[in-house]
């Protein structure tokens, strides 16, 4: 009989957006135990989030790493503060990590949750839900992730070159069309990078909309950024986030976890269009591309069925 194994217990310093993040990644971890989150302000939202997972806060790190932890993140980026948890846990064992491992830390463990993510969502493409579906759960899970007010996901048609906003959060029919008319024009200027980018600048929106609003007049088209989808090497839509503050930009953090999330999503999305074409292919003849004999037991079996449950009346017409 092996012995249990120990967990790790991790104390956060930092509360902010990337503390956030990284307390609502580590606490799935079976191996890891979150000993505390430490801020100054009591209501950051790392701090929220730890009293309602019921995780013990502070405003002081001192009682809480002499209550016995083995790693301690300083997410704060505050140099003067990593001299003194060093000094503090000279004669210990306790490994303290400063702002550039906690970050990498940090983007390996928002690169874990975005995989998990989207394998999440991949999972349901071998149920009936439809592809329309599968593009509102990337959208939402990316709003989610980003921690951003809004944002759409546009398609373009590789074929045709026809530009499609596939689904819209936070955006009136309007500025959903705005971006559409961005994205159509910008989309050859995105082949050949993975990069963030704003969706438009002051001097593109006076170009484009000279008629309308200021720029700074709408937060959702100044704050919103964009990073392309790429599949087989050419870009096959856009994935934009936004906010609603004119005055809140995205980090550092944010950006790289939306470019993240657009890399996955395009295979999702990849994987989704050729499941659905596998599927159509199926049961239709490949030459008449009419439903096929299997189409027809299976829509016979579900139609049976449908009307035994409410009681209806059954009438089947051949035609030849």
């Amino acid at each position: 009989m092996t012995a249990e194994r120990k967990k790790k217990k991790i104390l956060i310093i930092g509360a902010g957006r990337r503390g956030t993040s990284v307390l609502e990644m580590l606490r799935e971890d079976e191996e890891l135990e979150i000993a505390g989150v430490v801020d100054i302000r009591s209501d950051a939202p790392g701090i929220k989030l730890a009293q309602t997972l019921e995780i013990p806060t502070s405003s002081d790190f001192h009682e809480m790493i002499s209550s016995g932890v083995n790693v301690v993140l300083n997410l704060t980026g505050d140099d003067g503060l990593q001299t003194e948890l060093k000094e503090f846990t000279r004669t210990t064992d306790i490994e303290v990590m400063g702002d550039f491992t906690s970050r990498l830390i940090g983007d390996l463990l928002t690169e874990r949750k975005v995989q998990t993510e989207i394998h999440r969502i991949s999972e349901k493409m071998s149920t009936s839900i439809a592809l329309e579906e599968i593009l509102v759960l990337i959208m939402n899970a990316c709003i989610k992730s980003t921690q951003a007010d809004g944002g759409t996901l546009v398609m373009a048609d590789q074929d045709t070159g026809r530009v499609t906003v596939k689904t819209s959060w936070g955006l009136e029919e309007e500025t959903s069309e705005m971006v559409k008319k961005i994205v159509r024009r910008k989309l050859p200027l995105w082949e050949g990078t993975d990069e963030v980018y704003p969706l438009v600048t002051p001097e593109e929106w006076e170009k484009e909309f000279p008629a309308f609003m200021k720029l700074d007049q709408v937060p959702e088209m100044k704050t919103a950024v964009c990073s392309p989808l790429r599949s087989r090497g050419r870009v096959t839509g856009v994935l934009t986030i936004h906010s609603t503050n004119v005055d809140k930009g995205f980090s550092i953090n944010q950006k790289r976890l939306l470019s993240t999330f657009a890399n996955q999503a395009a295979v999702a999305i990849e994987n989704a269009l050729l499941y659905k074409q596998a599927e159509h292919l199926s049961v239709t003849d490949g030459l008449t591309d009419l439903y096929n004999y299997r189409f027809f037991k299976e829509q016979l079996h579900k139609e049976l069925v449908r009307a035994q449950r409410y009681d209806l009346i059954f009438s089947i017409l051949i035609m030849d």
